[in-house]
């Protein structure tokens, strides 16, 4: 059975006061199964997310068409992948996103954005309950912390498989919290 999870981020269309809540960084990750040079780069990359809580970190791997189009995880879900990758202007794998800001594709610079950004605080307070089985019911509760001057927000989902084993051609077997749907 595939173990797929809820992430949820939100982008923020206006400037607001932030107030005193936990805020989750989102890391959304561009690779791609053709990519030597991620199959290189790539372990590393999730090491530095090892060393934060799951608490700290929501994580999304994206499988852009670039440098290779011929990517399977790519063409599983050419729309959604396209999108983001668009959304960024993706030129090649593997290139990481911390909340939005490029962060390299280096552990160390990584490491740093990851770092900075735990230091901010959220504007919105998110909650996210998911029912158990084959079949799941998701709520999502925000709860506001901005006194009221917020004036436009915008809550995206995602939809991802947790860990999904697959044999690729640059030699990497397994591949996590791959993103499924918007």
């Amino acid at each position: 059975m595939k173990i797929l999870q809820v992430v949820t981020f939100l982008l923020l269309t206006v400037s607001i006061a932030a107030q005193e809540a936990n805020r989750p960084v989102l890391i959304e990750h561009f690779t791609n199964t053709y990519c030597i040079i991620c199959a290189n780069r790539n372990p590393a990359l999730y090491g530095v997310m090892d060393e934060f809580g799951s608490d700290d970190l929501h994580h999304i791997t994206y499988f852009p068409s670039v440098p290779y189009n011929q990517c399977p995880l790519y063409n599983y879900n050419t729309e959604g992948n396209g999108a983001r990758e668009a959304y960024y202007s993706i030129p090649g794998t593997p290139r990481m996103f911390v909340n939005g800001i490029a962060a390299g594709s280096q552990a160390s610079g990584f490491r740093e954005e990851i770092v900075a950004q735990l230091k901010g605080t959220a504007r919105l307070g998110v909650a996210v309950q998911e029912s158990e089985g084959s079949s799941r019911d998701v709520t999502v509760t925000l709860t506001g912390q901005t006194n009221g001057e917020a004036s436009d927000f915008r809550l995206f989902v995602a939809l991802v498989e947790r860990n999904l084993k697959f044999d690729a051609n640059n030699g990497e077997t397994e591949h996590f919290n791959v993103f499924r749907k918007m």
